[in-house]
């Protein structure tokens, strides 16, 4: 029988709408050209994905990547009960929501690499980003921006109407509340993950600080390459 348990850490919680808020303000900033926010907000998604993709690894059971990975091939199997009315409560992602998840983390990571890589000129100033030296080619520069500006935007933008579409979905049809979860972590599950989440803060921390420095080393990369020329006092 159901019942109502606590299924996810304070870690995947934050980090989901982290995320979403920085994709948020991404968005708004470059609508307004606020390439000094929008470079600040692109190096939070992109530390915000290297969190998830590591967490995945060491966080609670129903947060684990390889378990999700694997439900993928679930799909074609769930997708027959997607369209009936009995709620179905796992405790972590169902294999379409395990879908969305790496799509959306694909996704939001692809674009903040690719904004971390290119050139931009507004207003006849040059804005070079800190991955920009990497790449000698023009060309290829000016594709980083077209698919950036262009391409990406409405990707990430479909992949998030898709998940809140589904999440009306789910509400509607199975009466499961799929946002109260991401909230508070409690949801209804059928079998309860055994879980000692006061053992996850300090992974917790040391995964957030390992994450920056993983993005900090790879945004640093061109200087230790030698690619960045030495400025002159």
């Amino acid at each position: 029988m159901a019942q109502k348990t606590k299924v996810w850490e304070g870690a995947i919680r934050l980090t989901h709408w982290a995320l979403a808020l920085a994709i948020l303000g991404l968005f708004i900033t470059g609508e307004f050209n606020l390439f000094f926010y929008h470079i600040i907000l692109g190096k939070i998604v992109l530390m915000l994905v290297v969190f998830r993709v590591l967490w995945g690894f060491v966080g609670s059971k129903p947060a684990r990547i390889l378990p999700g990975l694997f439900a993928l091939g679930n799909i074609p199997g769930y997708m027959g009960r997607l369209f009936s009315k009995k709620a179905e409560y796992t405790a972590g992602h169902t294999p379409l929501g395990w879908a969305m998840t790496f799509a959306l983390l694909l996704a939001a990571g692809l674009q903040a690499l690719l904004g971390l890589s290119m050139e931009k000129t507004y207003e006849g100033v040059t804005y070079a980003h800190e991955l920009s030296p990497l790449f000698s080619n023009v060309d290829l520069k000016h594709t980083f921006n077209f698919i950036h500006t262009e391409i990406m935007p409405a990707v990430i933008i479909t992949l998030v109407s898709v998940h809140v579409l589904a999440v009306f979905w789910y509400l509607w049809r199975k009466k499961q509340n799929l946002v109260t979860g991401i909230i508070t972590g409690v949801k209804m599950v059928d079998v309860a993950p055994k879980t000692d989440f006061k053992k996850l803060i300090l992974p917790a921390i040391i995964v957030l600080a390992v994450s920056v420095l993983i993005v900090w080393g790879l945004l640093d990369l061109p200087n230790l390459l030698g690619l960045v020329p030495p400025t002159s006092n």
